[in-house]
């Protein structure tokens, strides 16, 4: 019984805790995987596999220095063109500026030629009725002492273009200026004045009543270039016999005919055309012109 070997406990021997595989040795560098045991091969791939972060972290760290470089120069490129666009707008600014305002500038004047030409051929061929220059004003009746004294009046249309929806009175008056003051021209002018005045209500009132054509106060027609018409005054004027010998050789008693004409374009623009004379002397076709109210609006 002594002879036999003593039995051994397990927990008495040591545990070999290597690993199997390195109890051998292990070809690691042989091209030939035959020679390699199936243990040495998983080993050298789990080697491997322990070693591979390593590297994929350092090409990542190498990637990405590539493309922050490869970023950084696309950057820079960009901000390069952006600045030098940038720079160039600037530049361009104030010749856009320039050549905005020329257009402008070139804008104003065609349209101001425009507007001028337009103005010119309206000027140019709008109608103008006047005093008729070859007749103007006539006596029907001479003036003389204690009878009604009535004038012809002659109107002609010396423009381009016929005048339509013609409106035009007249009015005879006698007056007597007075002493050559600043007094007896403020009296004048305060005559004059009021004779127009009732003149043009006179035209208003007509134009009115075109349609009735109220010839007591003024007849509607149309008048082509060149031609004319007149009418008669019907005011109750008649001169005492002093004063029949008084206009025969000065002014201290005069016949003033003065008129207003009413008229329009064929646009439907409308004018007035106003005239005003005196008379006074031995001749009776001798009319004297104002030196006011003979305008054409």
């Amino acid at each position: 019984m002594n002879d036999l070997p003593a039995e051994s406990n397990g927990s008495d021997t040591p545990q070999n805790t290597e690993h199997p595989i390195e109890k051998r040795p292990i070809i690691l560098d042989s091209a030939d995987d035959k020679e390699r045991t199936p243990q040495a091969r998983k080993y050298y791939r789990a080697r491997k596999l322990r070693n591979a972060p390593i590297y994929i972290e350092a090409a990542c760290a190498i990637a990405l220095v590539i493309i922050t470089g490869f970023y950084t120069h696309y950057a820079h490129n960009q901000v390069e063109t952006a600045q030098r666009t940038l720079n160039e707008i600037s530049n361009q600014t104030p010749q856009l500026e320039n050549s905005a305002n020329a257009a402008a500038s070139t804008a104003r004047t065609a349209a101001n030629t425009l507007e001028d030409q337009k103005n010119r051929f309206q000027i140019e061929q709008r109608p103008y009725v006047v005093l008729d220059a070859d007749r103007r004003m006539e006596f029907i009746t001479q003036p003389i002492a204690e009878k009604k004294i009535e004038v012809n009046v002659w109107i002609k249309n010396v423009g381009r273009t016929p005048a339509f929806n013609v409106v035009w009175n007249v009015m005879l008056r006698k007056y007597q200026p007075g002493p050559k003051t600043p007094a007896g021209t403020k009296k004048l002018k305060s005559f004059v004045t009021d004779v127009f005045d009732k003149l043009r209500i006179q035209n208003a009132i007509a134009e009115k009543s075109l349609a009735a054509l109220d010839k007591a106060l003024g007849a509607e027609t149309d008048i082509a270039p060149n031609a004319g018409q007149f009418t008669t005054t019907h005011d109750e004027v008649i001169l005492s016999t002093e004063e029949a010998n008084i206009i025969l050789v000065r002014d201290d008693v005069t016949l003033f005919c003065v008129g207003s004409i009413n008229y329009a374009d064929s646009l439907g623009k409308t004018y007035r055309t106003e005239f005003c004379s005196f008379y006074f002397g031995p001749d009776p076709k001798t009319w004297h012109i104002c030196d006011h109210h003979n305008t054409i609006q």
